[in-house]
Parts: C-alpha cells; structure tokens; sequence
C-alpha cells in the first residue's frame, strides 16, 4: 500500500520549546511527511536544530497576526494540498501558573501536553492515528477527547462573530463543539476553503478585536474543527485515561463525603457520607 502523504505545520513562537517539539515529531512514522515551520522573529539556534533533525524543513517568517491560526491559513494558501493526505497542526503553547480547563485546575505546559500527546505521544500513538484515518473513512479529525469542548453562548468568538464568519463562508452546519487548541490531526481537502482570496492578513489584523478576548482568530479556532463536519465528515476524539480515572474518583469523592458549614452563626459543620448529614 503507497505510504499517506503528510503536511506537518509546527507555528514555532516559544523558541525554548524547540526541544520539545523536535522530540514529539520524531514519533512520526510510517508515512511521507513535509515539515514547514513558520516563526515572527528568527532565532537561529532553534532553527538549527530543525534543519539537523530535518534538512528539507520548508520555513516561513509570518506577521505576529492570528497566534497560531493565520501562520497555518498562510501555510495552506502556499501549497497544493491536493499533494496530502492529512494535516498536523501544532504550535507551541506557553507556561501557565494556574489553569482551569474544562473542570480541570492544571498548570504549566499541562494544555500544550495533552493537545500534543494525543496525536504524538509516541511512535504507536501516531501509527494508530492513521489506522483510524485508513479504517474509518468517515472520520475527518482527531484531537484530545478533553480538549473537544462546547462552544459558548457568551464570547463574541462563540456568538455573532461566529455567525458571521459562517455566514461568509456559507457553512450549513451547526456543529457546537471544537478543539480547543487547535492542535489536531486531520484530512487535508477540509482546509481547501483556506484558499479562497478573501481570507487574507487583513481579516486578522490585530485592530480586528471585541471588547472581550474575542478576535477572528478565536472564531477560527472554533472554524477548523466546524469544517470537518461541514465537510461530511465526523470527529474522532483520544481519550485520557489517567485525566479521566482522576475526573470520577474526585467526583465519587465529593458525593459520597463532603464536610461544610451548616450554622455561619456558630460554626457548626455538616458531615454527608453517603447522603447521610451528620452535624459537628
């Protein structure tokens, strides 16, 4: 059987991550696969590194525009994607004190890491992803199972920017989850609308904002997982298991024994054990 044809895009913005990375790519196997790198400022030690690991490395130096979403819309407009199977999309994403991610309180590089692992975690991660692809024709992305969320009914980003940006691509659908992130791996002829003209810089210049954290390229984010759906296909999402274990024994925890104040006044607390109130 002729090896599928990957495109890689890695959005390279945290250069001490370059490392990291260069580990987690190594895990792809068992295709063909072209790497473009795309950068704001160049740092050569970090692109070194990149060359020695894969010579023919294509890098673009983009505008500081869209985070990681208008670098990989660059990318695409530079191809043939008629040439690939899939896309891999990853970037680098900072380090955070305190994080609150889908119920989950996480720290650090936690959101890049699950993102990455549930498509690079090792080499039999990434071969069994595109088993999924080859058994599963109906499938068109997969990313992280906790990573797949729902849109909101708040941000502008989830309500009439959204909308809009649906209505001017003409998507039919009404998906209502995406992948937060936007590291995901997925059927290149999904992101053929990517193309068209008027998606340009300018749609993602930074004067493009909401008075919230809302931008175009929050409305993208939730864009390239609708547009699988709009393409006819479904999304195949990797589960956690360690995150998900740890999920029901806290939620156990909390239903079968809880301790709070039942009395401001006078302090006194309120023990539920199984659903029996035993007051102290």
């Amino acid at each position: 059987m002729k090896q599928k044809h990957v495109l890689v895009h890695l959005h390279l913005f945290y250069y001490e991550q370059t490392d990291y990375f260069i580990k987690k790519l190594a895990n792809i196997n068992n295709c063909n696969w072209d790497l473009f790198v795309t950068y704001v400022e160049e740092d050569k030690k970090s692109i070194d590194k990149i060359k020695l690991f894969k010579p023919d490395t294509i890098f673009k130096k983009v505008e500081n525009y869209g985070y990681d979403i208008y670098p990989f819309i660059e990318i695409i407009k530079s191809v043939n994607l008629d040439k690939y199977d899939y896309i891999l999309k990853i970037h680098t994403k900072n380090y955070q004190k305190k994080l609150k991610l889908n119920g989950l309180k996480k720290s650090g590089y936690w959101w890049r890491n699950e993102l990455i692992n549930a498509l690079l975690k090792n080499k039999k991660r990434f071969k069994e992803n595109l088993a999924i692809f080859t058994n599963n024709p109906e499938i068109g992305l997969i990313c992280s199972e906790l990573m797949l969320w729902d849109v909101g009914n708040y941000w502008p980003e989830d309500t009439y920017l959204l909308e809009e940006e649906l209505k001017f691509l003409k998507f039919k659908n009404e998906y209502k989850k995406y992948c937060a992130g936007t590291m995901f791996f997925a059927k290149a002829n999904i992101y053929k609308f990517l193309q068209q003209d008027n998606i340009n810089i300018e749609k993602f210049a930074p004067s493009i904002k909401t008075k919230s954290t809302g931008t175009i390229a929050h409305t993208y984010e939730r864009i390239l997982t609708i547009a699988a759906i709009e393409s006819g296909y479904k999304i195949k999402t990797i589960p956690n298991y360690k995150e998900n274990i740890y999920k029901f024994f806290k939620t156990l925890f909390k239903t079968i024994f809880s301790i709070h104040n039942s009395d401001k006044k006078n302090k006194n607390k309120k023990i539920t054990i199984l659903g029996f109130n035993i007051y102290i």
